[in-house]
């Protein structure tokens, strides 16, 4: 707020803004000919685009809607998880989204035996009362909790350091997916995520190489974003797909879902001069401040 003391106007445009706006510097497409009268939402964006899209809604401005997402998991802590990736890797463990798999502190104990058993034991406390773990369905987050399983990031000394560890040990590794599974839950395709994680402390238990399971961790979650893509259109929505979400920076994640959904026949569309994360979310708000006071302008 005090960024705005002294300023002769101040805009505020909330990061849920989901009126149309003019077409993009990247592609153009008309919503009619696209069949885009209401286009579907499938996110694993942030606390979650989903989250997001319930807010436009209370707010009176969801122009779409939302059809898939990632299993939830606790934040223990907020903002001190994602400094501290070993945290959200524990609230997985003890409190990830109940959707039918195994419970994942077995598989975990090597995991277990290397973390603070204080931290540990207060992280549990947290998530079993409910105290300051919020749930969120990010594929960030679950980036952190695989980088943080695998022993590569415990704690991050710059913003996305985990997940760039992980992308940049699984290299050019080859490497079968690891499991996953796909629920329904309500109205929402859902991506069980403790199918994943579980098997890979599995093979990390057999001696599988950490390369290898970084690289199949990141097959495996463009295997399950294609499934719930193709589940979407299975029930009427566009086949162009939109990219979007700071994970897409993940050159060799956005490489294996690009692949797997031209594979299913889908028109891709990926940002290139405007960012695909937070610095997009700006981009878009600087644009609707433009616009409203073009607007003002004009009315006087």
């Amino acid at each position: 707020m005090t960024l705005w003391e002294g300023a002769d106007l101040a805009i505020v445009v909330d990061a849920a803004h989901a009126h149309p706006g003019t077409p993009g510097r990247v592609h153009r497409m008309e919503l009619d000919s696209a069949g885009l009268a209401q286009p579907a939402a499938a996110s694993s964006h942030g606390l979650g685009l989903g989250e997001a899209v319930e807010l436009a809604r209370v707010l009176g401005r969801r122009s779409y809607r939302r059809v898939a997402r990632f299993a939830t998991a606790p934040l223990p802590g907020g903002d001190a998880a994602v400094r501290h990736p070993c945290r959200m890797a524990l609230g997985h463990l003890f409190g990830t989204e109940p959707l039918g798999s195994p419970f994942l502190v077995e598989a975990a104990r090597a995991f277990l035996g290397r973390i603070d058993a204080r931290q540990a034991e207060v992280v549990r406390a947290m998530v079993a009362r409910g105290v300051n773990c919020p749930r969120v369905s990010s594929a960030g987050r679950l980036f952190d909790t695989v980088a943080s399983l695998l022993g590569l990031v415990d704690t991050n000394s710059y913003e996305g350091e985990a997940a760039a560890a992980l992308e940049a040990v699984a290299g050019r590794e080859r490497a079968a997916p690891l499991r996953h599974r796909v629920v329904r839950v309500g109205d929402l395709w859902v991506y069980d995520c403790a199918v994943t994680l579980g098997d890979l402390l599995e093979r990390q238990a057999s001696g599988e190489p950490v390369p290898r399971l970084a690289a199949a961790f990141h097959q495996t979650l463009a295997a399950a974003t294609a499934e719930l893509v193709a589940r979407a259109v299975e029930e009427g929505a566009p086949r162009t797909v939109c990219l979007g979400g700071g994970c897409f920076t993940n050159v060799l994640l956005l490489t294996h879902v690009r692949r797997r959904l031209r594979a299913l026949g889908l028109r891709v569309l990926v940002g290139r001069e405007v960012p695909v994360g937070d610095g997009g979310i700006s981009y878009r708000q600087a644009a609707v401040a433009a616009a409203r006071l073009a607007h003002e302008w004009k009315r006087r």
